[in-house]
């Protein structure tokens, strides 16, 4: 439902609750792995058509690929959380308490009817029922609760099962019990709202503990990286002040040779405006072939290190950077070009030819 027709860069938005989309971005990371490309898979096309299979849940075809630059996997909402639960069922951390020896496995009855086989007894279509592998029969009694609780409810077996897996621990339930099972083992929930403040109040108000994604991961990347950033600009700072310095210092040297020729230029009345005009004229030319020649050089440079994925993080490059990066240029040496034009100028032409340091 978050998807819309103009989102999708190959395929369809899913019809089927067995059809799901994936982003560009998750097809890349697949695609790092070199074993699937020995299969045929070389782009990111190539995966439409292609099916997934999740235990319990059976096989989702892909039918679209989206490039929304996230590495999310679309699915139809109504089965959306039975994935989740398959996802996290692996992890006996969350679904097992400190006192039990074995992972209890809650899975939705209604999505997994290929996989058992009701042997006796009812199917769990209230909530906090459950059905359990027959060969706990002895220990679990039919139509009795059991110590294991969902929601600090105990639970009741309400039938038995036979299935080729043999994992005695996989408790079949309805979506409700699931679902319940799911949120309090979780350790963080996310909560997508279009209203954040009045959803904000609400969970304050209940007394739970709440933070802005957002703005917790602006914290933790701004932690993480004022350290480097700060001694990644002094390294910068110190590197631009000298090389600006190198540059003016250069300039006025130049500059030196040729102010008896502005001081002969200004006794036989050429105005102000002429002299600056082609010295302008001559820092244009000398920063067109030298600076921005360089500049274009070092965007190729870093362009290719950009698309190293191990060192992509480290640079960017991109239109408004050398754009800007062209225009500072050209207004400094302008501006360090032109200063000594204008010291020298603010004199009269017999001040400046009487100069002793020049010949």
């Amino acid at each position: 439902s978050m998807l819309k027709k103009e989102d999708m860069l190959y395929g369809s938005i899913p019809s089927q609750i067995d059809e799901i989309v994936i982003d560009k971005m998750v097809a890349k990371n697949v695609l790092k792995n070199g074993m699937i490309i020995q299969v045929g898979i070389t782009n990111v096309k190539d995966f439409l058509g292609l099916e997934v299979t999740l235990e319990h849940l059976g096989k989702f075809k892909i039918v679209g690929i989206t490039d929304l630059e996230s590495p999310s996997i679309y699915a139809n909402q109504n089965i959306l959380l039975n994935i989740i639960n398959n996802k996290t069922s692996n992890s006996s951390e969350e679904l097992t308490s400190s006192a039990d020896i074995s992972p209890k496995q809650f899975v939705d009855y209604s999505y997994d009817e290929s996989n058992y086989k009701l042997v006796k007894g009812s199917l769990p279509v209230n909530d906090y029922e459950i059905m359990v592998n027959i060969n706990n029969e002895y220990e679990m009694p039919l139509n009795k609760v059991i110590k294991d609780k969902v929601n600090n409810h105990k639970l009741k077996v309400v039938g038995y099962y036979k299935s080729e897996d043999q994992n005695n621990y996989v408790y079949y339930t309805n979506y409700n019990t699931m679902k319940y099972n799911l949120i309090n083992n979780t350790k963080n929930i996310v909560v997508y709202s279009k209203d954040e403040e009045k959803t904000k109040e609400l969970f304050l108000n209940s007394k739970i503990n709440l933070q802005s994604a957002y703005e917790l991961d602006k914290k933790t990347y701004q932690e993480e990286n004022q350290d480097s950033l700060k001694s990644t600009l002094i390294i910068c700072g110190t590197i631009l002040v000298v090389s600006l310095l190198e540059i003016f210092l250069m300039i006025r040297s130049s500059f030196l040779s040729r102010v008896k020729e502005v001081g002969i230029l200004r006794a036989i009345g050429v105005k102000k405006s002429d002299i600056y005009k082609m010295f302008a004229g001559e820092i244009i030319a000398i920063t067109t072939l030298a600076s921005v020649t360089g500049i274009l050089f070092m965007t190729y440079i870093l362009y290719n290190l950009a698309n190293i994925d191990f060192i992509s993080s480290m640079y960017m490059v991109n239109l408004i950077t050398i754009l800007v990066s062209i225009i500072l240029v050209y207004l400094f040496n302008l501006l360090v070009g032109l200063l000594p034009v204008f010291m020298t100028m603010r004199k009269t032409p017999a001040q400046i030819l009487s100069r002793q340091d020049i010949n």
